[in-house]
């Protein structure tokens, strides 16, 4: 086997390790949870009193248009979460495999952009980095929308380039940037792109009958979202969470909007350094740099035709910068500038290989590569991969690791699928929402019928448990399972109440009492667990984090 051939073996083995290997670490602290939740059973619920939704107003006469979108995002990324947590189960890789896939082709996908706008050698080089590095690799590891809006933006410009050259319709490209609307709305900043793109060089197929067919399509494929938002304003006079609060409508049952926190364009603009270098390898970040400079300089000395040959990324980088100043530099807005970033990068490689190669320094060139190759692969292991990262921050380590650190919730998420595998709730708590009822009833009886064994059991938890664990570790179990979960303060209300045997005179036998160890539980609790031997759980340091006392009713 020859050394090119090592080479390629090698750098899959490279891509499919970073994007697939524990992919399960990384505990659920971000938005994955408010999606993965939603898309077990394509239910527009993930019960949170400030962010109702159209399921909760209007049950039990639920409309028929609800489940053509969500109340706040389009449902394309819901259906695809949706068909691998059926096929694998309600965990966490199941959760994060498509946007692992995902990650993985749109990295053959920029090598394919790259080919067709500047060379193979660019695309090669630009696919590579852009696979490895630590931004991608991130975010390709968390079951978030925008490891599918990459996807179609790659995708789309791919096919709208291709086109455009060979003179062809734009019906592809269409289609599958209404698919990456479908996935998320960030994604309709490639609309402008095309369209600047078509003024300054093809301005012939504005004149062109299919044109105009190619964008109805695009619009035919978001219908579902458009169709869902006419009957939202119809019934409620308002439109869906996120284009309500870009048309300023503020509705009083959205009064307060999580995640819309974003601060003054002033606040937005000094955030925006500051979190590309927490999010991105800093030599990745210097190579991007250096290649701005570059083009500077190629500027002065040619405008017009450099401009000309690099037009499309600038326009994308152009737009993609205006999208980002109206919703803020967030972590995961900030991944979509990483494709153009590396194809930036692949530019300025291939100069500095060209210019080493014409100078019989050529394996040089393959060696400072292979170590650029080296370095971000590390850094992305480092980051990604390994639990808690080693060194100092950023030149070893990154602050995007605290998007998904690893503070203990996987391993008690572990714990109670050991402790409830191949057992049905033989009791569970009433719904607020027939919705709910109809959901954990079906569930219920789905487990009775594969012979699973009864168990009369109460999951009860207390401390400053975060939003989105607490919802994947205890509210999942209780929608999607029936298992009766509730927090320990509830538990003692109805206990001070009814008397302590409560629970147990329902047919309760035993209880799990799950104490976060960073509060001192009160007396009550105490004597509840009095005489209960615990089980510690720790988080991948060996600290302790969970102590859960089992204990007969």
């Amino acid at each position: 086997m020859d050394k090119k051939n090592l080479f390629w073996i090698f750098l899959i083995i490279l891509l499919l390790g970073l994007h697939f290997f524990g992919l399960s670490r990384g505990d659920t602290l971000n938005d994955e949870v408010l999606y993965g939740f939603r898309a077990i059973g394509l239910l527009d619920f993930f019960n949170n009193p400030v962010q109702t939704t159209p399921l909760e107003w209007f049950d039990p006469n639920i409309p028929w248009w609800t489940h053509l979108s969500f109340h706040d995002h389009p449902p394309l990324v819901f259906i695809i979460q949706h068909v691998f947590l059926s096929l694998f189960g309600d965990n966490l890789t199941a959760l994060r495999l498509p946007s692992a896939i995902l990650g993985l082709f749109s990295a053959y996908l920029l090598y394919r952009l790259g080919s067709l706008l500047y060379d193979k050698k660019t695309g090669i080089i630009a696919g590579i980095i852009f696979g490895i590095t630590l931004n991608h690799v991130y975010i390709s590891r968390e079951g978030m929308m925008e490891p599918f809006v990459i996807f179609f933006i790659i995708l789309a410009s791919f096919f709208f380039l291709r086109a455009v050259k060979r003179g062809e319709k734009l019906h592809i490209a269409c289609i599958a940037l209404g698919l990456g609307c479908l996935a998320k709305y960030t994604a309709i900043f490639l609309l402008p792109v095309f369209i600047s793109y078509l003024f300054l060089f093809h301005g012939e197929y504005f004149k062109r009958k299919e044109t105009l067919l190619s964008f109805f399509l695009l619009v035919l494929v978001v219908s579902p979202v458009i169709l869902y938002n006419i009957e939202l304003y119809q019934a409620t006079g308002h439109f869906d969470f996120q284009i309500s609060h870009a048309l300023g409508q503020n509705p009083e049952v959205w009064s307060i909007a999580p995640g819309k926190e974003i601060g003054s364009l002033w606040d937005r603009v000094n955030q925006f350094a500051p979190r590309m270098i927490a999010s991105q390898s800093w030599v990745f970040l210097s190579l991007f740099v250096f290649s701005i400079l570059g083009l500077i300089a190629q500027c002065f000395s040619d405008l017009r035709g450099s401009l000309k040959k690099h037009v499309f990324p600038l326009l994308l980088f152009f737009f993609l910068m205006l999208m980002i100043a109206k919703v803020g530099p967030a972590f995961r807005f900030l991944t979509l500038l990483t494709p153009f970033i590396a194809l930036s990068v692949a530019v300025l490689i291939g100069f500095i290989y060209d210019a080493l190669g014409k100078r019989g320094y050529r394996i040089f060139a393959y060696s400072l590569f292979g170590i650029l190759i080296a370095w971000e692969s590390l850094y992305s292991i480092n980051n990604q991969i390994v639990y808690y990262p080693k060194g100092p921050e950023p030149w070893l380590a990154s602050k995007i690791r605290y998007e998904n650190y690893n503070q203990g919730y996987n391993q008690l998420d572990n714990y109670l699928t050991q402790e409830l595998d191949r057992k049905v709730p033989k009791l569970t708590f009433n719904t607020n929402y027939s919705f709910l009822s109809k959901i954990q009833s079906e569930a219920i009886q789905e487990e009775r019928i594969f012979g699973y064994q009864e168990y009369p059991t109460l999951i009860v938890y207390l401390g400053n448990f975060d939003p989105a664990p607490k919802l994947w570790i205890f509210d999942r179990r209780l929608v999607y399972h029936g298992w009766p979960t509730m927090d320990f303060d509830s538990y003692k209300d109805i206990i001070l109440k009814n008397g302590a045997d409560y629970y147990k005179e329902l047919g309760f036998k035993t209880a799990y009492f799950i104490l976060q160890d960073n509060i001192i539980p009160d007396a009550i609790f105490q004597a509840t667990v009095k005489n209960t031997d615990p089980s510690f759980i720790e988080n991948p340091k060996g600290e302790p984090i969970f102590t859960v006392y089992k204990k007969s009713l």
